[in-house]
């Protein structure tokens, strides 16, 4: 029996072993941000059983999304300027101060939050039951004849990353050794299952104008593993990987000036990106709108930056 093996058989035996119950409090370890290898990250089709682990991913990216957009609606000088000049009305018709006071800050806020909702039903995003759709060959709206022919045309890709731990580090809480002390690969392939964490998704679809063009219409990425370049490793395999063997040469994608994530990597990868056009979808006050840009790269240019 090699040495791996015999580390195996170790943790199993201590796993059966009685542990004392320790009343202090787990110290909550701060997410890493290393850059991640691309060998790590696995991609494939997205599967019914993958939505429960979606939903957290999307509400997160939903909240910091929507956080930006506040903190610059109520940040700007229009809401400065207003609040300001309807403090200055309100002092001089009421005679309490306290009614001059509180008031304009309130009537602001009020049309503030009223204007971003109107934003948020106008502002498309999938949600768990929408991807579900995607990824079916026949429903209400639309009907193929194969799941290949759906794939080319529609779907969405989730991405695991695989943590490099060694066998020592891996916390056996959850797996179930019971049925383990004669068999070791069951036992290997539930620590291979137990180091992958579903990290992101990707929906896309075929754009319409062009026929050899797909389109990323919505890419997110789990919060714990923000700035390790996943979006970029995911990006180039499901570029090379999937879209490539479908037929496309070549992906588009637009991007909101409140991803302050996804705007800094499109600067920094300005020589493989070209700029379409942009447009402003949403105007807030003045001053504040949500201005888009649509990007472009071509498949076979991403070999050039590793």
């Amino acid at each position: 029996m090699d040495s791996h093996q015999q580390k195996i058989k170790n943790l199993i035996n201590n796993k059966k072993k009685p542990k004392k119950k320790i009343s202090q409090p787990k110290l909550e370890s701060k997410a890493s941000t290393k850059p991640i290898k691309e060998s790590q990250l696995s991609i494939r089709d997205f599967k019914n059983e993958d939505k429960y682990d979606l939903i957290r991913i999307i509400s997160d990216f939903r909240r910091d999304y929507y956080i930006s957009v506040y903190r610059a609606v109520f940040r700007c000088w229009f809401t400065y300027a207003i609040t300001g000049l309807v403090l200055a009305i309100s002092l001089t018709i009421f005679n309490s101060k306290m009614v001059g006071m509180c008031l304009p800050p309130l009537l602001v806020t009020l049309y503030l939050i009223w204007r971003v909702n109107r934003y948020k039903r106008s502002n498309h995003n999938y949600n768990i039951n929408e991807m579900e759709l995607l990824s079916q060959t026949e429903t209400i709206y639309y009907k193929f004849k194969s799941d290949e022919l759906r794939r080319k045309n529609q779907g969405v890709l989730v991405a695991f990353l695989k943590e490099e731990k060694s066998i020592e580090e891996i916390d056996l809480e959850d797996i179930d050794i019971s049925d383990f002390d004669s068999d070791l690969s069951d036992f290997e392939n539930k620590i291979n299952d137990k180091n992958k964490k579903m990290v992101g998704f990707l929906i896309y679809g075929k754009q319409k104008d062009e026929l050899e063009t797909v389109c990323i219409k919505e890419i997110c990425v789990h919060q714990d593993y923000r700035r390790r370049r996943i979006a970029r490793s995911f990006i180039k395999k499901a570029s090379i990987n999937i879209f490539r063997s479908l037929g496309y040469r070549r992906v588009t994608f637009q991007v909101s000036v409140f991803n302050n994530e996804a705007q800094s990597a499109c600067d920094k990868y300005d020589c493989l990106l070209s700029k379409i056009y942009s447009w402003s979808c949403f105007v807030f006050v003045p001053g504040v709108k949500d201005e888009r840009t649509v990007y472009a790269f071509s498949i076979n240019d991403l070999k050039k930056y590793d």
